[in-house]
Order: structure tokens, then sequence, then C-alpha cells
């Protein structure tokens, strides 16, 4: 999946392609096809399975996607700011109902799907998945922490009290996340 429409950067989304990727044949990825997780619907490639993880309504109007993918919906999430676009619609209704059942990231989303009589399941974040086939850094680490996606809270600038509320929060934690950054450093440069 790629991300070329969304205007913020979320590494959350990146690693859950990581562990999506995990899944593909031959270990080469020489099969996979790369399209905008927000594009689906407008897909006109050649048919392909694909791994429905994630958020898929940052552009509601966009869902569900062309019936040339065949879907495995594992880790599925819905926002709440979207569910009433998504799920008062038949086709979207019809095409979950189609792929039954859908695992689902959190219980909410399960929820949601069963009130609507779609059978649904919490299966977790795909990245949980990430493990022996992804050496990249964890080989490396020394402790069990991972952090990631840190940078995405930092201010926008979009405020004079965000920026200040921040840097005194950086200031009073600074001696710590010196020591968090050189452990990071040094384990995965």
């Amino acid at each position: 999946m790629t991300y070329n429409d969304i205007h913020s950067v979320n590494v959350g989304d990146y690693v859950q392609s990581i562990a999506a990727k995990s899944f593909v044949g031959d270990g080469t990825h020489s099969q996979i096809v790369y399209h905008n997780r927000d594009e689906l619907r407008a897909y006109a490639g050649p048919e392909a399975k694909i791994i429905m993880n994630g958020w898929f309504t940052y552009k509601p109007d966009n869902f569900p996607p062309s019936s040339r993918l065949h879907p495995l919906f594992i880790s599925f999430h819905l926002n709440g700011s979207f569910i009433g676009d998504l799920l008062s619609r038949d086709d979207v209704i019809d095409y979950l109902k189609g792929h039954e059942p859908i695992g689902c990231r959190d219980t909410k989303t399960v929820e949601l799907l069963q009130a609507r009589g779609i059978n649904a399941y919490f299966s977790g974040c795909l990245t949980l998945t990430i493990g022996v086939t992804n050496r990249f850094c964890i080989r490396r680490a020394r402790s069990k922490i991972v952090f990631v996606d840190p940078v995405s809270y930092m201010p926008h600038g979009n405020s004079v009290k965000e920026v200040l509320s921040t840097s005194f929060k950086l200031i009073r934690h600074y001696k710590q996340i010196i020591r968090v950054y050189k452990k990071l450093k040094a384990n995965c440069p």
C-alpha cells in the first residue's frame, strides 16, 4: 500500500505494510503491486489478493475496493468520525458481509460491525505479527520497548500555546529524551 494523499507522517501505516509484506509468497516480494490505500475503488490492475489491515476510512467515498481485489480482512479499523458515512451505505454492508468474517484491530470496530449484522472478531493489530521474518532492527535491539512514530506528536506550529506547551515538556524531560535517543541510535542506526 502507498499513502500518497495523507498530509501527515504516520510511521504506523508503514510499519503495518512491513507486517503485511511478511505474508507474501516466496519472500522476494516480486509479486507485490503497490496502490494507494485510499484509492482502492479505482484499482484497475490485474486481479490481486489484498490484506485489508488498518484504517480505510480516510476517504469513505472510495470504499469498498475494486472487485479486482480479493480481500482478507484482518486488523480492520473504522474511525468513529466516518462510521455514519460508511456503515449507512448498503454497498459497504453487502461488501463486508460478502467477505466475512472481518478481523478487527480493536473491539469497538467489532461492536460496530456486529451491530449491523456483520460477522466480525477481534484480531488485534497486524504489527503484532512482526517477528522472525522482519529482522531489520529487531536482532540488534537490546530492550523490549519499541517506539513507533514518536515524532507525530510534536507541535505542528498551529498555535503559540501548542509550541510553548510542547517545548516546556521537552525541556522538562530532556535527560530522559537524550537517554532514549542514544539507546535508539546505538541499537538501530
